[in-house]
């Protein structure tokens, strides 16, 4: 069948080609798309050759059905000799039989010259091996593994010889299997790994059009290239890994998730990345000082930082900035040309003690983010809250966006705290995200922002000029005013739950 013939609805008053009609299946999952077959018979017809198969056994009761399902489909596409460009599988493997019923619809993919594969294997433990066909597929170009083992040897040109993307996930692979991919795949420009096993040694320095690598979670492995160097040891129940990164020119992105990072990591950036747009660091440990200076950066984002003391950022080029810790790191942002957005992550748990200085340092760090749109969130988990104020008054107020506040329901929520809040930041908006399963609490918590705006008895309360509530209509996906009557009213009952913010208006400063 021709990918080019035109279809006629069912009036005969439009026209659409097939490739059209399948491009809008395209964007719908394959539940959604296969109701589209039911249309007219055009609709049937392309939904019945569409260059996308996505199978998934977990749609089906009974796998037999499933398979006999599969085999169907595939049949049908070999004798048409219809070409797949995105085949995605996620089948079962228990047995000798399911393996084999893998192996051959993997097989089948890979002879009607698929370009995208995903395959999902369910159960099985890591054993199901998969098919040398795979890596001898000229056509694949994006490769996506998840729990299965890849241990075949590969003699002759090449393997995936055009394959630009590989995500390898829970796969268990090794040292030499690792390097052909490496070697014979000179094309690739993603790789990402995902809490692979039996790798010990990599080496990445041949791929030298890769523009994002990924690494994450506890796969145990030394990467030793131009690219990325991991130098791992397990001590006790944890693992520590070291990373040093000499030159890359043309990585865009870098993710890295639970590695110890050396402070000379970030020496000389832009020499090493000097394309790099994206870098994440989550859960990594092992830098104190910090100092980032790059003009291609677009992206940064530090999460659950440990022991981060000290930062300098010179990032022109920034358009975002995450950053999430459980202390304020003192800090330095050079200003770009143009406004950004930040969102800062802090989090004060039971046992912390809130230093005189904590809401100082809240204020100085945010006031060094006063050109980016800033959104903060802060969770508190504290069942005391007891220290001086009025410390840091003569500091200017660093305004930001949006304000939530995560409160445990044992927080001892008052009046202090919000004046505490208050005096580091104006924030434009207030949320509060509160026990959903409380309804006592939530109630003490809106009335608390009541009487806050009706009393302002504290220092920084007395510069709140208006306090209004909005509440999120989910239908017309807007926020929209609620009186204060009927706001503390509706908190009385757990009817509709709805989305509440604080607008706040603030006065001028003098």
């Amino acid at each position: 069948m021709k990918r080019g013939k035109i279809i006629e609805s069912m009036d005969d008053d439009l026209q659409l080609p097939e490739v059209i009609i399948q491009h809008i299946q395209s964007f719908l999952d394959r539940r959604q798309a296969a109701r589209t077959s039911v249309l007219s018979k055009p609709w049937h017809s392309a939904y019945s050759t569409r260059p996308i198969l996505d199978f998934d056994v977990r749609d089906f009761q009974i796998a037999k059905v499933f398979s006999e399902f599969v085999k169907r489909i595939m049949q049908r596409y070999h004798e048409l000799e219809l070409k797949i460009e995105d085949f995605r599988l996620r089948i079962k493997v228990t047995n000798s039989e399911s393996a084999s019923l893998a192996d051959e619809f993997i097989k089948r993919a890979m002879q009607l010259m698929v370009n995208d594969f995903s395959l999902e294997i369910i159960g099985g433990n890591l054993k199901y091996v998969l098919p040398v066909q795979v890596f001898e597929a000229k056509s694949l170009i994006n490769l996506s593994v998840t729990r299965c083992k890849i241990d075949r040897q590969f003699d002759g040109d090449m393997i995936c010889s055009n394959l630009e993307s590989l995500t390898l996930c829970r796969v268990f692979i090794g040292d030499d299997m690792i390097r052909d991919i490496i070697l014979r795949c000179p094309l690739l420009e993603t790789l990402y790994l995902s809490e692979c096993m039996g790798l010990l040694n990599v080496n990445l320095s041949k791929l030298h059009n890769l523009k994002k690598f990924s690494a994450t979670k506890r796969w145990a492995c030394n990467v030793r290239s131009p690219l990325i160097e991991l130098e791992e040891r397990t001590v006790g129940p944890y693992i520590c890994k070291q990373v040093n990164v000499p030159e890359y020119c043309k990585l865009s992105c870098l993710i890295l998730e639970e590695v110890k990072i050396d402070e000379s990591f970030f020496h000389d950036l832009s020499s090493k990345f000097p394309c790099l747009e994206n870098l994440s660091l989550h859960y990594c440990d092992g830098y104190k000082d910090i100092e980032i200076s790059s003009h291609s950066l677009k992206y940064i984002s530090l999460m659950d930082v440990y022991k981060l003391k000290k930062a300098k950022f010179e990032v022109p080029s920034i358009s975002q900035f995450n950053f999430a810790a459980f202390s304020i790191p003192s800090l330095s942002f050079m200003t770009p040309a143009r406004e950004y957005e930040s969102y800062i992550s802090l989090a004060l748990h039971w046992g912390d003690h809130v230093e005189d200085c904590w809401f100082l340092d809240l204020k100085k760090f945010l006031t060094e983010l006063s050109r980016s749109r800033t959104s903060v969130s802060i969770t508190m988990f504290l069942n005391e809250w007891d220290y001086p104020m009025g410390y840091n008054r003569g500091f200017p107020i660093p305004v930001v966006e949006n304000l939530m506040i995560k409160i445990h329901p044992s927080t001892c929520l008052s009046l202090v705290v919000l004046d505490d809040v208050f005096c580091s930041c104006r924030p434009k908006f207030l949320t509060f995200c509160d026990d959903d399963d409380n309804d006592d609490f939530n109630i003490k918590t809106r009335k608390l922002l009541c009487k806050s705006y009706s009393s302002r008895t504290f220092s920084y309360m007395n510069d709140l000029e208006e306090v209004n509530v909005e509440f999120f209509e989910e239908t017309l996906k807007e926020w929209r005013p609620l009186p204060w009557k009927v706001f503390l009213d509706s908190s009385k009952v757990r009817v509709n739950k709805e989305r509440f913010r604080f607008r706040l208006k603030w006065r001028a400063f003098s």
